[in-house]
């Protein structure tokens, strides 16, 4: 075997031993979340809107599921707010099972009043909630550090019942509309 099919095959090794490691690495993460329930109680001393005014986020009762989307500091908090109107008619739907869908964001400090003033400004008819100095995860450490598992579905108890984001994936859409069909019947 010649040195570049050497290198090859030895990359092709490399690759999958990485994709198995990251592939374990999700599945610790999604359990560490399922096994650890979020308090989302800290969200009363965040920054809350709805409908483009200012207030303090209260649970409603009358839906007692929440589907949580975490930004956390790192993402681009002005380009997610631009683009989370494409979000509504899933929300819509999401709100007629007896889900309440809350985006909370975890802005660096010099931020906060950015992203609070477009949260405001674009008045979304949903749950926003900016943190500051970030309580939530620091009350949630056992949230993933993959973005991809920052969406997930809270049963009463504040326990997660589904990971994924139901914007994004009609399959996690799917999961969702079965889980909540579950939990009913138990």
């Amino acid at each position: 075997m010649n040195s570049k099919a050497c290198l090859i095959t030895l990359i092709i090794i490399l690759l999958s031993f990485l994709s198995c490691y990251d592939n374990h690495r999700l599945i610790e993460e999604i359990q560490q979340l399922k096994n650890n329930p979020i308090d989302i109680d800290i969200c009363k001393r965040g920054i809350s809107f709805k409908n483009g005014v200012d207030t303090i986020y209260c649970y409603d009762e009358e839906n007692p599921y929440r589907l949580i989307i975490y930004i956390d500091s790192l993402s681009c908090n002005q380009c997610f707010i631009t683009h989370m109107i494409e979000s509504k008619e899933c929300i819509t739907e999401l709100s007629s099972w007896g889900i309440e869908s809350i985006f909370i964001f975890e802005p660096k400090k010099e931020h906060i009043e950015e992203i609070s003033s477009l949260l405001k400004d674009f008045a979304y008819p949903f749950w926003t909630i900016v943190m500051r100095n970030a309580e939530f995860s620091e009350v949630n450490p056992h949230i993933p550090s993959t973005p991809n598992l920052r969406s997930f579905l809270l049963n009463k108890e504040n326990k997660v019942v589904v990971v994924g984001n139901p914007f994004r994936n009609i399959k996690i859409k799917a999961l969702i509309k079965t889980s909540l069909k579950n939990e009913q019947e138990r």
